[in-house]
């Protein structure tokens, strides 16, 4: 192998370590319509921030336990608990046999949206979000969408071919998501601990009554996960829920095409065997 060539080779090799190490922003920018009036010191919609607004300087709080999940709220996202039948439970206190689970891993460390809860009636707000890299976009959707008596154990009833309520879900492609992870053929969920309404942004994190910590603490209501996959650069237009009186969706970006450490682990043999070659030669 000629010098130039193990060169390159061995080029790349680093500058995929380097990517691998790199943290790249999986959102690039976001914008909504639709939206209710955002509250005093807050904004409609945003990728969710412990500081700072619509890409302003702040720091990106990445999906997990107890992170906040609306503008207008205190309500967090933690994970489930069950029954020891396998039913979504939330007494207090937890009854001898139940289940707790943290929330599914595919969805920790993502970047996601928050919006205003209040906009889950709004028959025309959308929301658009552009992304870098290509991702798993998945939906968080409150049980009790489209029915008629709510029944939060279940997964919504969503319409289709344009009928019912947020028929675009199934429309556009979105499937739920099923990994095994909840008992008795289920799918995957996460659940809501629901704590106060606030009129001030700047006093969401000081705001903690009826706020519980960890999976399966004073959780509430529990949403069903659904995944569509996008290319790079894409830009995802997600729509109404337009249902009154229960929680407003989330939404969640994981990259969909990360490295693995086998992958980076072939390529150093790549690499080593051109070295050795050249050595010999």
């Amino acid at each position: 192998m000629k010098r130039a060539n193990l060169t390159i080779l061995a080029g790349v090799y680093v500058a995929a370590l380097a990517m691998e190490a790199k943290a790249v922003p999986i959102i690039l920018s976001w914008s909504d319509s639709g939206s209710d009036v955002a509250i005093t010191n807050g904004v409609t919609t945003q990728r969710e921030n412990a500081k700072g607004y619509n890409g302003n300087p702040g720091s990106v709080v990445l999906f997990g336990e107890d992170v906040p999940a609306y503008e207008d709220r205190t309500h967090q996202y933690n994970g489930p608990r069950f029954t020891s039948a396998g039913v979504l439970t939330n007494t207090v206190p937890a009854a001898a046999g139940d289940v707790t689970q943290g929330l599914p891993a595919y969805l920790v460390g993502g970047e996601y949206m928050s919006t205003m809860q209040s906009n889950r009636d709004n028959a025309t707000y959308r929301m658009l979000v552009t992304v870098g890299p290509a991702v798993n976009a998945y939906l968080l959707i409150d049980n009790r969408v489209g029915e008629a008596t709510a029944n939060p154990q279940n997964p919504p009833t969503l319409g289709s071919g344009g009928v019912g309520t947020m028929p675009w879900v199934a429309d556009e492609g979105w499937t739920v998501v099923n990994t095994g992870l909840s008992p008795n053929g289920q799918p995957d969920f996460v659940g809501v601990d629901e704590g106060a309404t606030i009129t001030d942004f700047n006093t969401r994190p000081t705001t903690t009554t009826g706020l519980g910590v960890g999976p399966g603490v004073d959780v509430q209501n529990w949403y069903t996960i659904y995944k569509k996959s996008f290319p790079a650069g894409s830009v995802i237009t997600l729509k109404e829920q337009n249902f009154a009186g229960i929680n407003m969706y989330g939404a969640v970006f994981t990259e969909a095409a990360v490295p693995e450490p086998a992958s980076l682990l072939g390529l150093s043999a790549v690499v080593m065997l051109g070295m050795a070659r050249r050595r010999r030669a």
